[in-house]
């Protein structure tokens, strides 16, 4: 599989990301398993290159993206804005917005596109406008995350970072390699 690269990447924080080489991955009720080691294998992108996949803070992931977009240019981001209405735009001799949706934002600003995609959240005013049901319930679950720091030069005396996971009936448990 080819590499895609929409250019973003130079603008994330490098020294924030962690490249890891393979993944463990077993069922906690029957210990059945499955191992992803990039290394073992001819699927090397570069020379030297074993990464499976990499580990990025969405805040690092976010902010390169938003840099991207800034070099772009032609795009305007409306930061800290609310969603305060969306409708369908008016009908008039020089153009039919009837079919269109209109979003108002706080502020007051409206604006008018013939595509709008709902990425918004669970109580998302854009799946309401297009009348698009939701069910969702609650489950009975906690969740910790915590920052652990294993000495040594990596995870099993040697440069390779593993991700281990784990699906238990409770939920999954996972060990995932990040830089600190």
């Amino acid at each position: 599989m080819a590499d895609i690269d929409i250019g973003a990447w130079r603008f994330v924080e490098h020294s924030r990301v962690q490249p890891y080489t393979s993944m463990q991955v077993w069922d906690g009720l029957t210990d059945s398993r499955i191992s992803f080691d990039w290394s073992a294998t001819e699927n090397s992108c570069a020379e030297g290159e074993n990464t499976i996949a990499y580990m990025v803070e969405n805040l690092n992931l976010a902010s390169g993206l938003l840099k991207y977009i800034d070099e772009l240019g032609g795009l305007r981001v409306f930061d800290k804005s609310k969603v305060e209405d969306i409708t369908t735009g008016p009908e008039t001799e020089e153009l039919n917005l009837s079919s269109w949706p209109v979003v108002e934002v706080s502020g007051g600003r409206r604006l008018a596109a013939r595509l709008l995609v709902g990425a918004d959240g669970a109580n998302s005013p854009v799946r309401m406008f297009a009348g698009i049901k939701s069910r969702g319930w609650d489950y009975p679950t906690h969740g910790v995350v915590a920052t652990v720091q294993i000495e040594g030069n990596g995870w099993g005396g040697n440069e390779d970072k593993v991700a281990y996971q784990r699906f238990l009936p409770t939920g999954p448990v996972a060990l995932l390699p990040v830089s600190l």
